[in-house]
Formats: C-alpha cells, structure tokens, sequence
C-alpha cells in the first residue's frame, strides 16, 4: 500500500509542472520564431493537471469521460504531426523531433484513463479512491512500459 503523503509529494511535482507551463504560456511571445512551442505547452500544462488528480482525489478537476476526449484529441493531434514531421524530415523525426514524444505521452494518458474506466465506473470513480486502493490494469505491463516511456520523455522534454 503506497502512503498518502508520497502521492501528495507527486502530485505537488505535477502542479509544479503545470505552472511552469502556464508560465510559459502567459510568457509567450508568439511573433518570435521558436520562443514557445504551444502545443506542446497545453499539453504539458493538461497533462500535470491531469495526474495530480489522478494521484490526489481532491486535486480531480474534470471527470474522466472529459479527460479521455482531451488526451484523444491531443494523441491525434500529435500523431498528425508526427506523420507531416516525417514526411518532411524521414525517420528521424521520430527521434529528434518534439512531436514523437508528446504522441507517446499522450497515448499514455488516453491509455491510463480508457484502462480505469471500468474499474472506476464501479467503484466511484479513480479520485474516490482517495489514495488508499488504487484500481488495477487490465493490462499493467502495458501501463508500465508507457509510465517509463512517459518519464523518460518528460526529463528529456524539460
């Protein structure tokens, strides 16, 4: 059983995130070439949001149903990307370019929400779970491999 306190200590790590995005969204300066990139911003910015409330039940901003249709949209929107990226560029867009990593991040979060759903359609919900019992997988290796993917994008993407 993972104590409270250590979710509480994440997902502060996840709204410090979503700060320093909306900081540098507030910050922008669109007229200048590379200053921002947006959309990998808004979807830091939604993706904090949405973990810390994943993590902390208190912190729950929209319902799950929601966060689905966001998390679609934005793998969609950078899997278009990666497409036009290496169209342009070859593979090596999947390897150097920005947008390859948030397709990843985003189909994990689209992933983490789909998995639950039916766990947490009968339970309550994810965040009514308040840290205590968390719902399982149907397939955790899955959620594993794209936990460490998401990491390991999210130090580099920093």
């Amino acid at each position: 059983m993972i104590p409270a306190w250590i979710l509480d200590v994440f997902a502060g790590v996840m709204l410090v995130v979503a700060a320093v995005s909306a900081a540098r969204l507030v910050a922008a300066r669109p007229w200048r070439r590379g200053a921002v990139v947006l959309d990998t911003d808004v979807a830091h910015l939604l993706m904090a949001i949405a973990m810390a409330g994943m993590l902390v039940g208190s912190l729950r901003t929209l319902p799950d149903s929601a966060w689905e249709v966001i998390f679609g949209v934005l793998t969609a929107w950078f899997g278009f990307r990666v497409m036009r990226d290496a169209r342009a560029n070859g593979v090596r867009a999947l390897a150097g370019g920005h947008c390859a990593p948030h397709l990843v991040h985003s189909a994990a979060m689209l992933y983490m929400f789909l998995a639950l759903a039916a766990p947490a359609a009968a339970g309550g919900g994810m965040a009514a779970m308040g840290g205590s019992a968390m719902p399982t997988l149907e397939y955790p290796t899955l959620a594993f491999a794209f936990g460490l993917v998401l990491a390991g994008y999210s130090v580099w993407d920093l």
